[in-house]
């Protein structure tokens, strides 16, 4: 059941896109917005994937993906859903999409204000659903710097 890694693919397609959106020219501001829409959709898409195919019944850690990254300090790569995680992905991906379209008309440096978005998005997913503290802390440094840097530039 668990052979494609969706978590992980939730999870990273809005890195994707960011890195994606920097790597077009700062006057596509149409194609930005577009990048920033669709990837943020693919995420929600995956996300209700994942919400619809949670077992209720069994309830507990689904859709568990665990690689071992540093073995001597115990810190792997580890992403689950529980019944309190999985809502709250849900919400983020939903509240991510909603942010793009109430940011569309953001002409003023769009491609960094997406860009950050999507990274803020990530992060967001990422302390939600990983399993490992080691991880839950990078994900909350990815958290912070985008917001500081939304504020920064954005107000």
């Amino acid at each position: 059941m668990n052979s494609i890694p969706i978590l992980s693919l939730t999870l990273f397609i809005p890195v994707m896109g960011a890195i994606f959106i920097m790597c077009l020219p700062k006057d596509q501001d149409r194609a930005i917005k577009y990048v920033a829409a669709v990837t943020t959709f693919l995420s929600l898409l995956l996300s209700l994937i994942i919400f619809g195919a949670y077992d209720r019944a069994a309830g507990g850690m689904q859709f568990i993906e665990n690689i071992p990254w540093v073995a001597d300090l115990g810190v792997s790569y580890a992403l689950g859903v529980d019944g309190i995680s999985l809502p709250l992905l849900l919400l983020t991906n939903l509240i991510g999409f909603s942010a793009v379209y109430a940011s569309w008309k953001i002409k003023d440096r769009a491609r960094e204000f997406f860009a950050l978005l999507l990274i803020l998005i990530t992060g967001v997913m990422g302390t939600f659903i990983t399993t490992d503290l080691f991880i839950f802390f990078m994900f909350y440094e990815v958290v912070v710097i985008p917001i500081y840097l939304l504020v920064i530039m954005f107000g």
